[in-house]
């Protein structure tokens, strides 16, 4: 989930372009952006609110720093991605990052925001016998049935790891049986989200 649009300011700012917040799972944002022209080192921050302040020229700033007037420093260097992790779940957070011109002053810097995704523990439906849904077999050794006994206008499916990663999405999936296979998978635990007009179902899998 993107949450907002970059702001782009004019070449002559020596900002680094197209930032990008994305959010991945429920405790992760992902962030990428390039170099400005002239390759210059960047600052990378977060807030909570959307507030930043501005680096002081001349200034170094690490990891855990707090800016003057707000925002918390994730990372500084010539990277141009970033993953912030650890996050709380169903949450928008903001980011802000500089060019580092030439190592002695900061341009005006760009903005981008993200949320992170729903937690499952809040969403959890367990598929049972009085659904029109049905997984089979659970547990798998990755290889598994979805069958959809009800009528849809349009069914998606997406299975991630306990972390909120995706490792599959099914985008059209038809009334009756389908078939999904996660190849190359650890034994674990599972979470299938599958969603059909207005309504989310989520269920458990166990690979073994």
């Amino acid at each position: 989930y993107t949450g907002g649009i970059t702001t782009q300011a004019s070449t002559f700012s020596g900002n680094p372009e197209n930032l990008s917040a994305s959010g991945i799972s429920f405790s992760e944002i992902d962030l990428s952006w390039n170099l400005n022209t002239e390759s210059d080192n960047v600052l990378l921050a977060w807030s909570s609110d959307g507030t930043f302040g501005t680096p002081v020229d001349g200034t170094a700033y690490n990891s855990g720093d707090v800016i003057p007037g707000g925002g918390t420093v994730l990372s500084s260097g010539n990277q141009t991605s970033y993953s912030h992790t650890s996050l709380n779940a169903s949450t928008q957070y903001f980011y802000k990052v500089w060019s580092n011109i030439n190592g002695t002053s900061y341009s005006p810097g760009v903005t981008d925001n993200a949320k992170t995704f729903v937690a499952e523990s809040t969403l959890i439906s367990e598929i049972n016998e009085t659904t029109d849904i049905k997984i089979y077999p659970n547990p798998s050794n990755g290889h598994f049935n979805i069958v959809l006994n009800n009528d849809f206008t349009k069914a998606t499916v997406r299975i991630t790891d306990i972390s909120g990663k995706i490792l599959s999405e099914k985008s059209d999936l038809n009334k009756g049986l389908n078939t999904i296979n996660l190849t190359n998978v650890s034994k674990g635990i599972y979470f299938i989200y599958i969603n059909y007009d207005n309504n989310r179902i989520i269920s458990k899998l166990i690979v073994n």
